[in-house]
């Protein structure tokens, strides 16, 4: 079964020194090739007619088989620029 989680309902869950305790032990497993973190992947898509905005799809897999766990986090957003003092 899929759990999606929001950015503020993780902040809630896990306070930021949890997290790094729990992620330095990853780091060392990936840094002796024990677990599997590949380059994320951003795909830029310009949108027919619109000018100043594109459609952004990304998406971030990693493995980590000590605790048999793996994760996929997908992000899905919709990028524009403002004219400020007369640039982007």
């Amino acid at each position: 079964m899929t759990l999606v989680l929001t950015n503020e309902e993780i902040e809630q869950l896990l306070p930021m020194e949890v997290a790094i305790e729990a992620l330095e032990p990853s780091y060392r497993d990936l840094a002796h090739g024990e677990a599997i973190s590949p380059c994320r992947r951003d795909m830029l898509v310009p949108l027919p007619g619109a000018q100043k905005c594109v459609y952004e799809f990304k998406d971030m897999p990693s493995v980590y088989p000590r605790k048999k766990m793996a994760a996929l986090r997908i992000n899905s957003d919709f990028l524009t620029w403002s004219l400020r003092a007369g640039t982007l």
